[in-house]
């Protein structure tokens, strides 16, 4: 909203004629509309709310003395441009009520402004721009939602993988980690059965046997054991090493032994050890995994391991400075400045749009090829703009005898360009962007058939362009964290889900094991030796014991 504005207060100072107030009041109202923009920013960032209710009639408002109180000859542009952010905030909101009173209410408020002075009212400009700014909102909006559905698809994807990942990791802890001891009781159990029974006995131990080798094998095929992680590292580390001192074994507690990690994890995890300066024997200890982040914390004696977490990614804005390029090349079209015939306008305008933006869609991935191609397409619209115009431009002066660069769209649209992709832009390009494009402007402004305008009303006009710029890098700077945010809410209801996926899985496989303890216990009772008979029941009374221990650990507090 700052950046919408402040064009307009600064023009005051700088412009050959400002409003028909004296100097101090003047003053005092630009620094009084300052504090009330300053004031509502900043309520904003930190609340989150629009305050809309309080904005509409303040705005309406300071719009319609704005336009009372400038001169008879000016343009209703810069009264209009008061309401770009509610303008631009309705349509990206999809509030149509609250769009529809700021351009039919801007729109009548500066025509009554006019009729009070006897001139004609002459909606057509104010509506020309607030139709502009509607459509920055309206693709602004369209990005956004497009660009969050894309990243809210990725992460069901994921989150898919998440759920499977959860009840593998819950079979794994029930069969083969903490669950280990009870399967193994049961297992000695089917043994002993086994030899006292033959056959009836043999074939459900082959077949609990084998549940627990086709879990370790699809284990190892979708994860990484952390046993299998140290193992294969110190052993690769090894074969890189001649001298047996520098040797590396490493080795996992008992307890992680059998920790399952993603496999980004686990290679994130052996790039770490590989930068350790270790040899001999040692003993990682795992302090925390979450496979939803990807985060893992370990210690190698006195070395900390960290594996980050993953974040939210950045969502895509350049589309956005995209959008404002083309619409501003629109305005070229207007009637009260270049009033270039709306063909060729729209010509130029589509092609920066399609070219920019297949380009960014090409090479969206490789930000650091597609700024600058991006920016050289957003370059090319000020040439073509400058031979439309001085080809087709009906306007070289203000109805005030003001002398103007009809091209301004095409200049404003170059800088949203450079804005919005400024972050990924190298220094050079940096460095090279805006004074190109303010010496084309300088250059073009000269230029005008009917003199050269006051450097004052030079400085004025190029202030819109700029401020464009200067909007888009700082919507690009607060709109980072929007990605992470997202990130961070889907992974809070993820964890939700994957922690009650990972508890229904623990259920079901002690579910089975009590199960199996039932069918095994079934049979002791046929085992004719006594000694076995009571080998066998100590080994199912272990495995009860264990299950009943591992239901209250899993169990909420």
């Amino acid at each position: 909203m700052l950046f919408a504005r402040w064009q307009l207060y600064l023009a005051q100072f700088i412009a050959p004629s400002g409003w028909t107030l004296g100097e101090p009041g003047r003053t005092a109202v630009v620094a009084a509309m300052i504090a009330w923009d300053f004031g509502v920013f900043t309520a904003m960032r930190r609340t989150g709310r629009g305050y809309y209710r309080l904005r509409l009639p303040v705005d309406l408002a300071l719009m319609a003395g704005w336009a009372a109180s400038m001169p008879p000859g000016r343009p209703y542009t810069t009264a209009a441009m008061l309401l770009l952010p509610l303008a631009i905030e309705a349509a990206a909101l999809s509030n149509y009520l609250m769009l529809a009173t700021v351009t039919v209410g801007g729109v009548a408020l500066a025509s009554v402004a006019r009729m009070a002075r006897g001139l004609p009212p002459d909606p057509l400009d104010p509506a020309f721009f607030l139709a502009i700014f509607s459509a920055i909102g309206l693709g602004a909006y369209a990005i956004f939602q497009r660009t969050v559905e894309q990243e809210r698809a990725r992460f069901l994807d994921e989150q898919d993988a998440s759920l499977s990942f959860a009840r593998l990791q819950a079979r794994n802890e029930v069969l083969l980690g903490a669950g280990g001891s009870a399967a193994e009781a049961l297992h000695r159990a089917w043994f002993l059965l086994e030899a006292a029974l033959g056959d009836r006995a043999r074939e459900r131990r082959w077949a609990f046997q084998a549940s627990r080798e086709e879990l370790t094998a699809q284990t190892r095929e979708r994860a990484r054991y952390l046993v299998d992680v140290l193992q294969q590292f110190s052993a690769a580390q090894r074969r890189t090493r001649a001298a047996v001192a520098d040797h590396l074994h490493l080795r996992a507690r008992d307890a992680d032994a059998m920790a399952v990690l993603t496999s980004a994890q686990a290679r994130s995890l052996v790039d770490q050890l590989a930068r350790l300066p270790l040899t001999g024997a040692h003993t990682v200890d795992v302090e925390y995994a979450d496979p939803l982040t990807g985060e893992v914390r370990a210690h190698v004696g006195p070395h900390a391991l960290h594996v980050p977490g993953a974040l939210g990614r950045e969502l895509p804005f350049v589309p956005l400075s995209i959008v404002v390029a083309s619409v501003s090349i629109l305005s070229m079209a207007s009637p009260t400045y270049s009033a270039v015939p709306v063909g060729p306008v729209l010509a130029v305008a589509a092609g920066i749009g399609v070219a920019a933006g297949s380009a960014w869609w090409r090479l969206r991935r490789r930000p650091r090829v597609m700024a600058p191609v991006v920016w050289a397409i957003g370059v090319l619209a000020v040439p073509v703009a400058i031979w439309v115009t001085w080809h087709t431009s009906l306007r070289w002066v203000l109805p005030d005898g003001t002398l103007q660069v009809p091209a301004l769209g095409a200049f404003t649209g170059t800088l949203a360009i450079t804005g919005g992709t400024w972050r990924f832009l190298s220094r050079p390009v940096r460095w090279l962007s805006v004074p190109l494009v303010v010496s084309a402007y300088v250059r073009y402004a000269s230029s005008n058939p009917l003199g050269v305008p006051p450097v004052r009303q030079m400085l004025v006009d190029l202030c819109v362009p700029l401020a464009v710029m200067l909007g888009m890098i700082l919507y690009d700077r607060m709109t980072l964290g929007v990605g992470q945010q997202l990130f961070d809410r889907w992974v809070a209801r993820l964890r939700a889900s994957s922690a009650q996926a990972y508890a229904d899985a623990v259920a079901a496989e002690v579910a089975a094991l009590r199960q199996e303890v039932a069918d095994a216990a079934a049979l002791v009772a046929d085992v004719t030796d006594r000694q076995v008979r009571s080998a066998a029941g100590a080994a199912l009374a272990e495995s009860g014991a264990l299950l009943q221990q591992l239901e209250a650990h899993q169990s909420p507090p």
